[in-house]
């Protein structure tokens, strides 16, 4: 009795995943039936949000996903979506990677994510590539790879944890905002010159000192942003957005029409 809940473990996590793996490996991928401007690779618990996000503003999508059960999922809420491995080529062009504007790759695989990117920036580099990392270095190889957006999974969840913990201690929670707005800036300042130093590291080197100066540094900035004077931003500060060009109104009444057929 003392080991049954050690082998219902044992089961769950390491009998089950491979019985899964090989469930799908042998199953035949989906004939995918319509195309949108947005493709989404990878619908689990992060990928689902955003599908939700986008179906919630009529913006037409393209979900796949390699895991029966996650589709599933969103079939169960009624958003279209395939099975089918997105790093296969055949279906990234099925789904009509050629003329979508929007691939957002979500997939619990590493290096599958890394080569997806590779592939579509290569051959489609008109497609904006938004893409979520495990941690700073899959961030890193990402952004090699070619996307042009990369969103840690953890990072903004931990950012607005540590604003909580912040408030917690007894700071107003608007200073708490403008610490968790200048962690970012900050973040985002350095950025460029962490990538590079990390593109230096040799192969089997998990750091270097150069790295390792470049981030101190950014530790000292920060340490300098958390105790500068707060003063309420002005309205010539606030940051001017321009939309990305956008279809004509026939081409978006097009998609939409067909979206709500695939419902």
């Amino acid at each position: 009795m003392f080991l049954t809940p050690l082998l219902f473990i044992a089961y769950d996590k390491l009998v089950l995943p491979r019985y899964q793996t090989a469930k799908n490996d042998a199953r035949e991928a989906d004939t995918i039936e319509e195309q949108a401007p947005v493709i989404v690779a990878g619908v689990g618990r992060f990928g689902q949000i955003i599908c939700r996000l986008l179906r919630a503003n009529n913006i037409p999508i393209v979900a796949l996903d390699h895991e029966i059960e996650q589709i599933e999922n969103l079939r169960n809420i009624r958003i279209k979506s395939y099975f089918g491995d997105a790093s296969r080529s055949d279906l990234l062009e099925t789904a009509g990677i050629e003329h979508a504007r929007l691939l957002v790759v979500a997939i619990d695989d590493r290096e599958r994510a890394v080569g997806i990117v590779k592939h579509v920036k290569q051959f489609y580099p008109n497609v904006w590539v938004l893409a979520r990392a495990f941690d700073r270095g899959h961030g890193y190889q990402l952004r090699e790879a070619g996307a042009d957006d990369v969103i840690s999974e953890t990072y903004h969840s931990a950012l607005e944890l540590g604003g909580h913990a912040l408030t917690a201690m007894g700071v107003h929670p608007m200073r708490a905002k403008q610490m968790t707005w200048a962690f970012v800036q900050n973040e985002d300042a350095h950025a460029d010159e962490l990538f590079e130093a990390w593109k230096e590291i040799d192969e089997g080197i998990s750091f270097s000192p150069r790295y390792g100066e470049l981030f101190m540094k950014l530790e000292e900035a920060l340490n300098t942003a958390m105790h500068q004077d707060w003063q309420a931003p002005q309205q010539e500060e606030v940051p001017v957005w321009t939309a990305p060009a956008q279809e004509s109104n026939d081409q978006q009444e097009s998609l939409k029409a067909d979206s709500l057929k695939g419902d």
